[in-house]
């Protein structure tokens, strides 16, 4: 990508030291784990296409579960890989939280596929948005300057809009309004997990910058 060949290893080295969960707190990885857990399980086993995911999943959880044993020995010398699994299951936190939600909604409506498209579509969309508003940051100096703003304040928008639909579909389906905040609160999980997917950029760039300084 030409943005980032314009990024200086200043720029870049203030965003990979910025915001660095304390690598000796291991409870935080495991606790990490478990909201993951308790999101997938139910999801697996339960709802639409459950022949399937009841497979799937369970298998990307036992995967984690090993990378989170592995990262709680010597955390400390393990930084990189620790990046790597925050944006990988932030990642994978929010896909299981989209597709919980399809499953919910699913017992008290019929999600057409034109929806699903559309949820998928604005999905990507937010990813790239996240992904370019980072660099767009790191190329400003921006996280140089300590700030604690940033992408994240891309969260607020879609969580509005989780929120919005799930008012909306409220006034039309009383009867199931559990059902509707459950998906709407999944919402929000499921798009602050997609912004926490930057730490898989950031590996990325420690990767090519360590290696150009090298």
């Amino acid at each position: 990508m030409s943005i980032i060949k314009e990024l200086n290893n200043e720029n870049v080295k203030a965003y990979t030291d910025f915001e660095i969960i304390d690598l000796s707190k291991k409870k935080q990885i495991w606790s990490n784990f478990l909201f993951n857990s308790l999101i997938a399980i139910p999801t697996a086993f339960y709802g639409e296409y459950s022949d399937i995911t009841r497979i799937v999943i369970p298998l990307i959880i036992i995967i984690v579960a090993v990378w989170v044993l592995y990262l709680s020995f010597e955390i400390e010398k393990k930084r990189e890989s620790f990046i790597l699994y925050m944006g990988c299951i932030a990642l994978v936190t929010s896909i299981i939280c989209m597709l919980a939600i399809y499953k919910i909604l699913s017992t008290i409506i019929e999600v057409s596929t034109m929806a699903i498209i559309g949820v998928i579509a604005l999905y990507i969309i937010g990813l790239l948005l996240n992904l370019l508003n980072v660099l767009r940051l790191i190329r400003k100096g921006h996280y140089g300057k300590n700030s604690k703003k940033g992408s994240v304040a891309l969260i607020i928008p879609f969580s509005v809009l989780g929120l919005g639909i799930g008012k909306a579909m409220v006034g039309n389906i009383g009867q199931s309004g559990v059902v509707i905040v459950l998906a709407s609160c999944l919402m929000i999980f499921a798009f602050a997990g997609m912004i926490g997917t930057q730490n898989i950029l950031k590996y990325m760039l420690i990767r090519r910058f360590n290696k150009s300084t090298g």
